[in-house]
Protein backbone atom coordinates (compact mmCIF):
# COMPACT_ATOMS: atom_id res chain seq x y z
CA UNK A 1 0.00 0.00 0.00
CA UNK A 2 1.31 3.73 -1.00
CA UNK A 3 2.23 5.44 2.11
CA UNK A 4 0.95 9.00 3.25
CA UNK A 5 3.03 11.06 1.04
CA UNK A 6 2.91 9.29 -1.77
CA UNK A 7 -0.94 9.18 -2.24
CA UNK A 8 -0.86 12.93 -1.00
CA UNK A 9 1.83 13.86 -3.96
CA UNK A 10 -0.81 12.33 -6.65
CA UNK A 11 -0.88 14.24 -9.74
CA UNK A 12 -2.02 13.72 -13.12
CA UNK A 13 -3.11 16.85 -13.95
CA UNK A 14 -6.49 16.29 -13.32
CA UNK A 15 -7.59 17.73 -10.00
CA UNK A 16 -11.06 16.11 -9.89
CA UNK A 17 -9.46 12.38 -10.95
CA UNK A 18 -7.15 13.05 -8.73
CA UNK A 19 -9.14 13.82 -5.38
CA UNK A 20 -11.42 11.14 -6.13
CA UNK A 21 -7.93 8.41 -6.16
CA UNK A 22 -6.49 10.21 -3.43
CA UNK A 23 -10.32 9.63 -1.34
CA UNK A 24 -10.13 5.88 -2.23
CA UNK A 25 -6.45 5.24 -1.09
CA UNK A 26 -6.71 7.66 2.40
CA UNK A 27 -9.98 5.21 2.85
CA UNK A 28 -7.91 2.46 2.92
CA UNK A 29 -4.72 3.97 4.67
CA UNK A 30 -7.47 5.60 7.52
CA UNK A 31 -8.97 2.34 8.23
CA UNK A 32 -5.61 0.22 8.76
CA UNK A 33 -4.92 2.69 11.25
CA UNK A 34 -8.12 1.70 12.89
CA UNK A 35 -10.12 5.20 12.77
CA UNK A 36 -13.63 5.52 11.26
CA UNK A 37 -16.77 7.31 11.38
CA UNK A 38 -16.69 11.05 11.35
CA UNK A 39 -13.22 11.24 12.97
CA UNK A 40 -12.19 9.43 9.68
CA UNK A 41 -13.75 12.15 7.06
CA UNK A 42 -12.81 14.80 8.98
CA UNK A 43 -9.20 13.56 8.50
CA UNK A 44 -9.53 12.95 5.39
CA UNK A 45 -11.08 16.83 4.90
CA UNK A 46 -7.66 18.12 6.06
CA UNK A 47 -5.68 16.42 4.10
CA UNK A 48 -7.18 16.75 1.20
CA UNK A 49 -9.88 19.56 1.22
CA UNK A 50 -13.80 19.38 0.32
CA UNK A 51 -14.62 17.12 -3.36
CA UNK A 52 -13.99 19.44 -6.26
CA UNK A 53 -16.95 18.49 -7.89
CA UNK A 54 -17.49 21.60 -10.01
CA UNK A 55 -14.02 20.95 -11.75
CA UNK A 56 -15.36 17.53 -12.66
CA UNK A 57 -16.90 16.79 -16.24
CA UNK A 58 -20.84 17.43 -17.52
CA UNK A 59 -21.87 14.49 -17.12
CA UNK A 60 -20.22 13.36 -13.91
CA UNK A 61 -21.70 16.66 -12.29
CA UNK A 62 -25.37 16.03 -13.94
CA UNK A 63 -25.08 12.55 -12.33
CA UNK A 64 -24.40 14.55 -9.08
CA UNK A 65 -26.89 16.82 -9.12
CA UNK A 66 -29.50 13.73 -10.07
CA UNK A 67 -28.32 12.50 -6.92
CA UNK A 68 -29.08 15.08 -4.90
CA UNK A 69 -32.29 15.56 -6.55
CA UNK A 70 -33.52 12.34 -5.34
CA UNK A 71 -32.59 13.05 -1.60
CA UNK A 72 -33.87 16.41 -1.68
CA UNK A 73 -37.66 14.03 -2.73
CA UNK A 74 -37.19 12.41 0.05
CA UNK A 75 -36.64 15.29 2.53
CA UNK A 76 -38.87 16.78 1.39
CA UNK A 77 -41.44 14.35 1.92
CA UNK A 78 -40.08 13.89 5.02
CA UNK A 79 -40.93 17.61 5.96
CA UNK A 80 -44.36 16.82 4.76
CA UNK A 81 -45.11 13.86 6.65
CA UNK A 82 -43.53 15.97 9.96
CA UNK A 83 -46.13 18.51 9.09
CA UNK A 84 -48.85 16.55 8.63
CA UNK A 85 -48.67 14.36 11.39
CA UNK A 86 -48.01 17.65 14.12
CA UNK A 87 -51.37 19.04 12.40
CA UNK A 88 -53.48 15.61 12.81
CA UNK A 89 -51.82 14.74 16.55
CA UNK A 90 -49.90 11.71 14.99
CA UNK A 91 -46.73 11.28 17.00
CA UNK A 92 -45.90 7.50 14.63
CA UNK A 93 -46.21 9.70 11.49
CA UNK A 94 -44.48 12.96 12.89
CA UNK A 95 -41.78 10.93 14.32
CA UNK A 96 -40.95 8.33 11.33
CA UNK A 97 -41.14 11.49 9.07
CA UNK A 98 -38.59 13.49 11.29
CA UNK A 99 -36.42 10.92 11.15
CA UNK A 100 -36.93 10.55 7.22
CA UNK A 101 -36.15 14.23 7.04
CA UNK A 102 -33.08 14.16 9.10
CA UNK A 103 -31.82 11.25 7.45
CA UNK A 104 -31.97 13.06 3.91
CA UNK A 105 -30.31 16.24 5.01
CA UNK A 106 -27.32 14.41 6.49
CA UNK A 107 -26.99 13.01 3.51
CA UNK A 108 -27.42 15.73 1.24
CA UNK A 109 -24.45 17.53 3.12
CA UNK A 110 -22.13 14.64 2.55
CA UNK A 111 -22.84 15.70 -1.58
CA UNK A 112 -21.20 18.50 -2.83
CA UNK A 113 -23.24 20.43 -5.21
CA UNK A 114 -21.82 20.39 -8.65
CA UNK A 115 -22.96 24.31 -9.06
CA UNK A 116 -21.72 27.55 -7.89
CA UNK A 117 -24.16 28.63 -5.04
CA UNK A 118 -23.36 32.38 -5.16
CA UNK A 119 -26.15 33.80 -7.55
CA UNK A 120 -23.91 36.59 -8.41
CA UNK A 121 -21.61 33.95 -10.12
CA UNK A 122 -24.00 31.89 -11.30
CA UNK A 123 -23.94 30.50 -15.20
CA UNK A 124 -26.55 28.72 -17.45
CA UNK A 125 -24.61 25.89 -16.58
CA UNK A 126 -25.26 26.35 -13.03
CA UNK A 127 -28.64 27.16 -13.80
CA UNK A 128 -28.99 23.77 -15.94
CA UNK A 129 -27.41 22.01 -13.11
CA UNK A 130 -29.70 23.23 -10.17
CA UNK A 131 -33.23 22.87 -12.64
CA UNK A 132 -32.48 19.24 -12.93
CA UNK A 133 -32.10 18.66 -9.15
CA UNK A 134 -35.00 20.31 -8.40
CA UNK A 135 -37.04 18.68 -11.44
CA UNK A 136 -36.46 15.55 -9.18
CA UNK A 137 -36.11 16.95 -6.02
CA UNK A 138 -39.08 19.26 -6.18
CA UNK A 139 -41.51 19.55 -9.02
CA UNK A 140 -42.96 16.07 -8.78
CA UNK A 141 -44.60 17.24 -5.58
CA UNK A 142 -45.30 21.31 -6.41
CA UNK A 143 -46.26 20.87 -10.18
CA UNK A 144 -46.66 17.59 -11.53
CA UNK A 145 -49.99 16.70 -9.07
CA UNK A 146 -51.75 20.10 -10.30
CA UNK A 147 -50.95 19.64 -13.98
CA UNK A 148 -52.21 15.81 -13.93
CA UNK A 149 -55.38 17.32 -12.42
CA UNK A 150 -55.82 19.95 -14.72
CA UNK A 151 -55.79 16.99 -17.56
CA UNK A 152 -58.52 14.47 -16.05
CA UNK A 153 -62.06 13.95 -18.18
CA UNK A 154 -64.05 16.93 -17.32
CA UNK A 155 -65.37 20.21 -18.48
CA UNK A 156 -63.18 22.78 -18.79
CA UNK A 157 -64.40 24.17 -15.66
CA UNK A 158 -64.39 21.26 -13.62
CA UNK A 159 -60.32 20.81 -14.79
CA UNK A 160 -59.71 24.05 -14.05
CA UNK A 161 -60.82 23.53 -10.29
CA UNK A 162 -59.32 20.45 -10.21
CA UNK A 163 -55.90 21.49 -11.20
CA UNK A 164 -56.66 24.61 -8.84
CA UNK A 165 -57.51 22.89 -6.01
CA UNK A 166 -54.80 20.37 -6.30
CA UNK A 167 -51.89 22.70 -7.01
CA UNK A 168 -52.58 24.79 -3.82
CA UNK A 169 -53.00 21.64 -1.74
CA UNK A 170 -49.63 20.78 -3.25
CA UNK A 171 -47.85 24.17 -2.87
CA UNK A 172 -49.55 24.28 0.89
CA UNK A 173 -48.03 20.49 2.02
CA UNK A 174 -44.48 21.33 0.56
CA UNK A 175 -44.12 25.23 1.49
CA UNK A 176 -45.89 24.53 5.15
CA UNK A 177 -43.75 21.29 5.62
CA UNK A 178 -40.79 22.73 4.97
CA UNK A 179 -40.73 25.46 7.06
CA UNK A 180 -41.87 23.43 9.99
CA UNK A 181 -39.33 21.51 9.46
CA UNK A 182 -36.41 24.08 8.98
CA UNK A 183 -38.09 25.87 12.10
CA UNK A 184 -37.07 23.05 14.31
CA UNK A 185 -34.16 22.49 13.22
CA UNK A 186 -33.65 25.90 14.09
CA UNK A 187 -34.56 25.27 17.52
CA UNK A 188 -38.05 26.74 17.61
CA UNK A 189 -40.89 24.79 19.60
CA UNK A 190 -43.58 22.63 18.15
CA UNK A 191 -46.20 25.41 18.41
CA UNK A 192 -44.12 28.53 17.38
CA UNK A 193 -42.91 26.11 14.16
CA UNK A 194 -46.58 25.21 13.33
CA UNK A 195 -47.63 28.68 13.49
CA UNK A 196 -45.16 29.63 11.13
CA UNK A 197 -45.78 26.79 9.09
CA UNK A 198 -49.58 27.31 8.93
CA UNK A 199 -49.17 30.95 8.10
CA UNK A 200 -47.16 29.95 5.28
CA UNK A 201 -49.49 27.39 4.06
CA UNK A 202 -51.89 29.66 4.11
CA UNK A 203 -50.90 32.25 1.83
CA UNK A 204 -50.42 30.11 -0.71
CA UNK A 205 -54.21 30.19 -1.55
CA UNK A 206 -54.93 33.40 0.33
CA UNK A 207 -52.28 35.55 -1.40
CA UNK A 208 -53.88 36.68 -4.82
CA UNK A 209 -50.44 36.55 -6.24
CA UNK A 210 -50.59 32.80 -5.52
CA UNK A 211 -53.99 32.39 -6.51
CA UNK A 212 -53.49 33.94 -9.56
CA UNK A 213 -50.69 31.75 -10.52
CA UNK A 214 -52.34 28.19 -9.36
CA UNK A 215 -55.13 29.36 -11.73
CA UNK A 216 -52.85 30.00 -14.70
CA UNK A 217 -50.75 26.84 -14.11
CA UNK A 218 -54.20 24.70 -13.95
CA UNK A 219 -55.17 25.65 -17.38
CA UNK A 220 -54.10 23.18 -20.03
CA UNK A 221 -53.43 24.20 -23.32
CA UNK A 222 -54.41 21.25 -24.86
CA UNK A 223 -58.24 22.11 -24.49
CA UNK A 224 -57.87 25.18 -26.37
CA UNK A 225 -55.64 24.07 -29.20
CA UNK A 226 -57.64 20.97 -30.59
CA UNK A 227 -56.36 21.15 -33.91
CA UNK A 228 -52.32 22.19 -33.37
CA UNK A 229 -50.08 19.52 -33.64
CA UNK A 230 -48.06 17.88 -30.76
CA UNK A 231 -45.08 20.26 -30.91
CA UNK A 232 -47.38 23.50 -30.87
CA UNK A 233 -49.24 22.52 -27.61
CA UNK A 234 -46.13 21.16 -25.92
CA UNK A 235 -44.13 24.61 -26.69
CA UNK A 236 -47.31 26.39 -25.43
CA UNK A 237 -47.05 24.09 -22.34
CA UNK A 238 -43.47 24.09 -21.40
CA UNK A 239 -43.89 28.38 -21.67
CA UNK A 240 -46.88 28.86 -19.57
CA UNK A 241 -45.42 26.34 -16.55
CA UNK A 242 -42.09 27.64 -16.81
CA UNK A 243 -43.18 31.60 -16.49
CA UNK A 244 -45.78 30.12 -14.11
CA UNK A 245 -42.98 27.96 -12.02
CA UNK A 246 -40.63 31.29 -11.91
CA UNK A 247 -42.87 33.80 -10.87
CA UNK A 248 -43.89 31.31 -8.40
CA UNK A 249 -40.80 30.52 -6.72
CA UNK A 250 -40.22 33.98 -6.07
CA UNK A 251 -43.58 34.43 -4.36
CA UNK A 252 -43.35 31.72 -2.30
CA UNK A 253 -39.85 32.81 -1.67
CA UNK A 254 -41.31 36.37 -0.73
CA UNK A 255 -43.97 34.92 1.45
CA UNK A 256 -41.37 32.92 3.57
CA UNK A 257 -39.27 36.38 4.14
CA UNK A 258 -42.43 38.24 5.14
CA UNK A 259 -43.84 35.61 7.45
CA UNK A 260 -40.14 35.06 8.82
CA UNK A 261 -39.08 38.73 9.01
CA UNK A 262 -42.44 40.23 9.93
CA UNK A 263 -42.00 42.84 7.69
CA UNK A 264 -42.33 43.40 3.77
CA UNK A 265 -39.78 41.89 1.58
CA UNK A 266 -38.57 43.51 -1.75
CA UNK A 267 -37.91 40.04 -2.90
CA UNK A 268 -37.24 41.46 -6.56
CA UNK A 269 -33.56 42.95 -5.46
CA UNK A 270 -32.76 39.98 -4.27
CA UNK A 271 -30.27 37.61 -5.72
CA UNK A 272 -30.81 34.55 -4.06
CA UNK A 273 -34.83 34.90 -4.75
CA UNK A 274 -33.71 35.72 -8.83
CA UNK A 275 -31.88 32.20 -8.69
CA UNK A 276 -35.03 30.60 -7.11
CA UNK A 277 -37.44 31.50 -9.58
CA UNK A 278 -34.96 30.70 -12.71
CA UNK A 279 -34.80 27.29 -11.26
CA UNK A 280 -38.33 27.11 -10.82
CA UNK A 281 -39.29 28.33 -14.01
CA UNK A 282 -36.63 25.27 -15.79
CA UNK A 283 -37.96 22.80 -13.49
CA UNK A 284 -41.70 23.42 -14.12
CA UNK A 285 -41.19 24.50 -17.70
CA UNK A 286 -39.52 20.95 -17.75
CA UNK A 287 -42.91 19.47 -17.08
CA UNK A 288 -45.55 21.58 -19.71
CA UNK A 289 -45.20 19.08 -21.60
CA UNK A 290 -47.89 16.88 -19.63
CA UNK A 291 -50.48 19.99 -19.52
CA UNK A 292 -50.00 20.22 -23.34
CA UNK A 293 -49.40 16.97 -25.51
CA UNK A 294 -52.38 15.29 -24.47
CA UNK A 295 -55.94 16.88 -22.89
CA UNK A 296 -58.30 13.91 -22.14
CA UNK A 297 -61.81 16.18 -22.36
CA UNK A 298 -61.06 16.87 -25.96
CA UNK A 299 -62.30 14.02 -28.47
CA UNK A 300 -59.95 13.31 -30.47
CA UNK A 301 -62.37 11.49 -33.18
CA UNK A 302 -64.73 14.52 -33.38
CA UNK A 303 -61.39 16.85 -33.69
CA UNK A 304 -60.08 14.58 -36.92
CA UNK A 305 -63.92 14.79 -38.24
CA UNK A 306 -63.85 18.58 -37.93
CA UNK A 307 -60.31 18.40 -39.73
CA UNK A 308 -61.88 16.82 -42.82
CA UNK A 309 -65.12 18.60 -42.97
CA UNK A 310 -62.81 21.46 -43.75
CA UNK A 311 -61.51 19.93 -46.13
CA UNK A 312 -64.69 19.05 -47.40
CA UNK A 313 -66.32 22.48 -47.96
CA UNK A 314 -62.73 24.29 -48.63
CA UNK A 315 -63.09 26.78 -45.99
CA UNK A 316 -60.96 28.24 -42.80
CA UNK A 317 -62.27 27.04 -39.74
CA UNK A 318 -61.84 30.32 -38.02
CA UNK A 319 -63.67 32.32 -40.75
CA UNK A 320 -66.71 29.24 -41.32
CA UNK A 321 -69.56 30.08 -39.42
CA UNK A 322 -70.63 26.31 -39.87
CA UNK A 323 -67.48 25.41 -38.44
CA UNK A 324 -67.14 27.69 -35.69
CA UNK A 325 -70.59 26.03 -34.91
CA UNK A 326 -69.10 22.75 -34.86
CA UNK A 327 -66.12 23.78 -33.03
CA UNK A 328 -67.91 23.55 -29.78
CA UNK A 329 -68.00 19.78 -30.64
CA UNK A 330 -71.88 19.61 -29.43
CA UNK A 331 -73.35 19.96 -32.73
CA UNK A 332 -71.13 18.10 -35.20
CA UNK A 333 -73.41 14.88 -35.59
CA UNK A 334 -76.09 17.45 -36.65
CA UNK A 335 -73.95 19.03 -39.22
CA UNK A 336 -72.50 15.78 -40.48
CA UNK A 337 -76.56 14.44 -40.96
CA UNK A 338 -77.37 17.94 -42.62
CA UNK A 339 -74.32 16.79 -45.36
CA UNK A 340 -75.34 13.46 -45.80
CA UNK A 341 -79.34 14.72 -46.41
CA UNK A 342 -77.63 17.22 -49.38
CA UNK A 343 -76.28 14.86 -50.88
CA UNK A 344 -78.94 12.51 -51.82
Amino acid sequence: MADLNEILGLDTGNPYEDWVEKSRLLDEFISDAGIEGPQANTIKTKLIGEEPIKEAGFLTRGGRAIDIGQEELLRNVGAIGQYVGELTGFEGLEQSSKELYDEQTEAMSGLAVPYETDPEKQGFLDYGLMGLQSTIGTAPIAAVPGILAATLPATGAVGLAAGFGVSSLSNMALEGGNTYAEGKQRGLSDQEALEMANEVASQQVLDPRMAALNVMQSVTPGRFMPNAGFLAKAGTGVAQQATGGGLEEMVQYDISKEVETGQPYDVWSDPYARSEGIVGAISSGTFGVLSAGTDARVDSEKTGRLQNLQQELGTDVAQSDVIQEAASLKNLDQIDLNIQKSEL
